[in-house]
């Protein structure tokens, strides 16, 4: 019997290109193969990028606003339908227009329907900062929809932004009468 060498008991041998009694044949260098393993892994990183960063972003952006319905529209009549339809689509054409929201909010106050009114009010002070016929107009719903106290306190800060604002103080001062 042949005694093994010293190479083929470091287990380094090669057994004529058999590979499969588990220590595999000899290692060869192929710079093309290490190349296409950089740029598969740079490729599987930069798709894993994309995709947490549109996730992020679809996460983080801000929601178009969702003009309320009134929950009894099918009770008003033809005209005031329409008229509402007119305002919505307004609203959904120019999302970013406090006017039309406003107008929207009007339709609401009108109707007695103080949560949307407050609700288009709000979106519209939101978008237009510098009136304050936006915030007394949520204010006054609040009021309105029997929600004294947050009414009060949107007229505290409609006076901290518009200091001595007629609507807001008048409305303070009824609010604190009623409280009496």
């Amino acid at each position: 019997m042949k005694q093994p060498t010293q190479g083929e008991r470091a287990g380094d041998h090669d057994h004529a290109g058999h590979a499969g009694h588990g220590h595999g044949g000899p290692i060869v260098w192929d710079p093309q193969a290490a190349q296409r393993s950089k740029a598969k892994w740079l490729i599987a990183s930069g798709l894993a990028l994309i995709v947490c960063g549109a996730a992020l972003w679809n996460w983080n952006r801000p929601r178009p606003f969702v003009p309320p319905a009134p929950a009894d529209l099918a009770l008003y009549d033809e005209p005031s339908r329409a008229e509402f339809e007119r305002l919505i689509g307004a609203v959904c054409a120019r999302a970013d227009d406090a006017m039309a929201l406003g107008r929207l909010a009007l339709f609401f106050d009108g109707r007695r329907a103080w949560g949307e009114a407050q609700v288009c009010y709000a979106r519209a002070d939101e978008l237009d900062p510098s009136r304050s016929v936006w915030a007394f107009g949520a204010a006054n719903a609040a009021r309105q929809r029997g929600a004294r106290e947050e009414a009060a306190e949107l007229a505290r800060a409609l006076l901290l932004r518009f200091p001595g604002d007629p609507s807001a103080t008048a409305l303070l001062a009824e609010l604190g009468r009623a409280r009496e």
